[in-house]
Order: C-alpha cells, then sequence, then structure tokens
C-alpha cells in the first residue's frame, strides 16, 4: 500500500471529478446517512450512481437495488436489502474502517432531537422540547 497526501481542494475534486480519481485505488471517506433507510448507502453501488467512484457494474445488483427501493412491504424490502449488503461484502465494494456512534436520548419528555445525520446541517436543539405525555 502507498499512502498519498492530497490538499483539502483536491480532496474534495475525488467526490465530482474522475480524473482527480486516476492512479488511485481508494480513498477515505466518512459516509453520513441521512436517512434511517439502509438503501440509502446500498444504492451508491448501482450502475452509474453518483457515488460510485469505482465504477462498479453488477446487472443484478442493479435489478435488486430497484427492486427494493420499489417494494412496500417491510420484510421483502429487508429482505432485498439484506441480499445487496451481502453481495456488498463479498465483493469489498465498501470497506468500513471506524464508527463513531452518536447516542441520543429520547422519551416522552425529550423528544425532537434528530436520529440521522441531519444534526450536523440544521439548527436540531431547536427542535428539542418536551413531547406529549
Amino acid at each position: 500500500m502507498r499512502l498519498k497526501t492530497i490538499a483539502p481542494n483536491a480532496f474534495t475534486a475525488l467526490f465530482t471529478d474522475p480524473q482527480a480519481r486516476e492512479g488511485l485505488d481508494m480513498f477515505a471517506e466518512t459516509y453520513y446517512d441521512s436517512i434511517t433507510d439502509p438503501m440509502d448507502l446500498l444504492s451508491n453501488f448501482q450502475t452509474g450512481a453518483f457515488q460510485n467512484y469505482a465504477g462498479y457494474s453488477d446487472p443484478a445488483y442493479d435489478d435488486l437495488v430497484s427492486k427494493a427501493r420499489a417494494e412496500y412491504d417491510p420484510a421483502r424490502r429487508t429482505a432485498a436489502a439484506a441480499q445487496l449488503q451481502k453481495k456488498a461484502a463479498d465483493q469489498v465494494l465498501w470497506i468500513p474502517v471506524a464508527e463513531w456512534p452518536t447516542a441520543v436520548f429520547l422519551n416522552k419528555r425529550i423528544t425532537g432531537a434528530p436520529t440521522t445525520i441531519s444534526y450536523l446541517y440544521y439548527p436540531w436543539a431547536a427542535d428539542v422540547g418536551a413531547g406529549a405525555r
């Protein structure tokens, strides 16, 4: 493995410019789910997806993503997501290195705090308060 230092502006270009990724096999990023749906991450490996930086393409994976997104029944949607997760893990499409969980406490007396990464980009504290009793 050879590590390469990249300036902040050049690092930002990795997310939008395929030429900036030339010569790189991988780069680290912090992925933030904005919704509590596993398809938010798993859809990234669909052919042509914005964050499919490596250009992964598998028609069976693509079909399963489409099926999962269109599925209303929670059990069938979860089953499709589990199949996608297995494919992604077996083919090493994503290599989780670290996670820093963010704990949040909610109950009938304290409500309104976000349960997603949205706490990074909106004034969530204004929504915290007492819920219905």
